[in-house]
């Protein structure tokens, strides 16, 4: 029996407290007492200390499945999930019924099984077995059972649920474990939105908003809003959710889905800013590239059009080592359109225009170089004498504009950034 002391700093969430007072108790730590300083520790955030006090438990109790799983929860915590799923797995090897130990276990596997090519592993298959497992244990619970079971269960389905929507077959199946879940915890906003994501998945766009919590926060359920607006044919919509985000979100895939916005409304030179701004950010998402190429073929410069749609394929080569299928369509249409010699129509570069970019090479003993810039197509020349008075360096950013020559173009008033 824990002393009164005790008690009451452990009713009241005082894990510090708790630890100090058990910490100097002259007797040694019966069963019970070690037990509550693993706990203690572990809700304090002390995971590995915990890990120490509960091996001593599994030592002192080496059959009960509860010190395995305990033990296991602090490396799950600390997200080492394999250490974690090792641990759970001797828990079950005592107690198979351990249902919270089931629910963990399949997210501990989940994990393991990464992001990419996921359900080509083993670990996501033993994932989804647990998950399997839980819904019959669920099931054969009394009705007193599922009550106090019912948070856990929520979490088991939605995790479910969530598990399997990437995949087309399983789609309506992910619906109906959301739905249950939805069901079970009301009030929960992410279980929520996941279930949105899955109704979008299915092109339920009217359901996906109807499911969707009417919140701002977090980030993802504005955005996520804002893609189903994109696909109802929302386009003013879904750009006043995404030009109130970027305020303070300022991410290349949200100034991407603005210009994709723009694109749709017939607003070039706005996509075109945003479009810049999105490569400015990340040079390499396939998708960045693959808009301005959009912008480009919209405003008819069939050449820099070619440009981004073949800088689209070599990224989204470089990261999935696959083709990007929709750049090499437009590049056809491209060359369609022009029989194979795509240009740029000439265009007379406004001096109170000013771009961005970075010094990519120089010729000291000849006084010039080129800029790259992000919103051009094609390298900029410019000449030490519009550049400011220290030598040019290599990478280092600068600001400028543009006057159009018999040569062509190139950058002037020049200003380091």
């Amino acid at each position: 029996m824990l002393p009164n002391e005790l008690e009451v700093l452990l009713n009241e969430n005082k894990w510090e407290e708790a630890i100090e007072y058990i910490s100097h108790l002259d007797t040694p730590l019966d069963d019970e007492l070690l037990s509550q300083l693993a706990w203690c520790n572990s809700r304090a955030g002390r995971y590995d200390l915990a890990i120490e006090l509960y091996d001593e438990m599994i030592q002192r109790q080496p059959q009960k499945a509860k010190w395995y799983y305990s033990t296991g929860y602090q490396f799950y915590m600390q997200k080492k999930w394999q250490d974690a799923a090792a641990l759970f797995e001797k828990a079950l090897n005592l107690f198979e019924g351990f249902f919270i130990v089931k629910y963990r276990l399949a997210y501990a596997y989940i994990q393991i099984s990464g992001n990419r090519m996921q359900w080509s592993t083993d670990s996501f298959w033993k994932a989804i077995k647990q998950l399997e497992d839980c819904h019959k244990i669920f099931a054969s619970y009394s009705e007193e059972e599922k009550r106090k079971e019912k948070s856990t269960y929520a979490d088991i389905c939605a995790l479910h649920g969530k598990t399997i929507m990437a995949s087309e077959r399983y789609l309506d199946k992910s619906i109906g474990l959301l739905k249950q879940a939805s069901g079970l915890k009301p009030d929960d906003n992410d279980i929520k939105y996941q279930l949105s994501k899955a109704y979008y998945a299915k092109k339920l766009y009217n359901e996906a908003l109807e499911s969707l919590p009417n919140v701002n926060k977090p980030y993802y359920i504005p955005e996520l809003r804002a893609q189903i607006l994109f696909d109802m044919g929302e386009y003013a919509k879904s750009n006043s959710i995404l030009l109130d985000l970027v305020k303070f979100r300022k991410k290349d895939y949200i100034y991407r889905r603005i210009a994709e916005n723009y694109i749709k409304l017939g607003f070039i030179d706005e996509a075109e800013k945003n479009s810049n701004r999105a490569i400015d950010l990340n040079h390499r998402n396939y998708k960045n590239y693959f808009t301005a190429g959009l912008i480009c073929f919209e405003k008819e410069f069939y050449k820099s059009a070619v440009y981004y749609f073949e800088k689209s394929r070599t990224a989204k080569a470089q990261q999935y080592n696959i083709d990007c299928t929709e750049a090499v369509t437009y590049i056809d249409k491209v060359n369609t359109i022009t029989n194979n010699n795509p240009v740029d129509p000439v265009v007379e570069f406004s001096r109170t225009s000013q771009y961005t970019g970075q010094v990519i090479k120089y010729n000291a003993e000849r006084g010039f170089g080129f800029l790259k810039c992000s919103m051009l197509a094609e390298n900029v020349f410019f000449h030490i004498s519009n550049y400011p008075s220290q030598q040019p360096i290599i990478g280092s950013l600068v600001a400028f504009e543009i006057e159009t020559t018999k040569k062509g173009i190139q950058a002037v008033n020049i200003t380091s950034i």
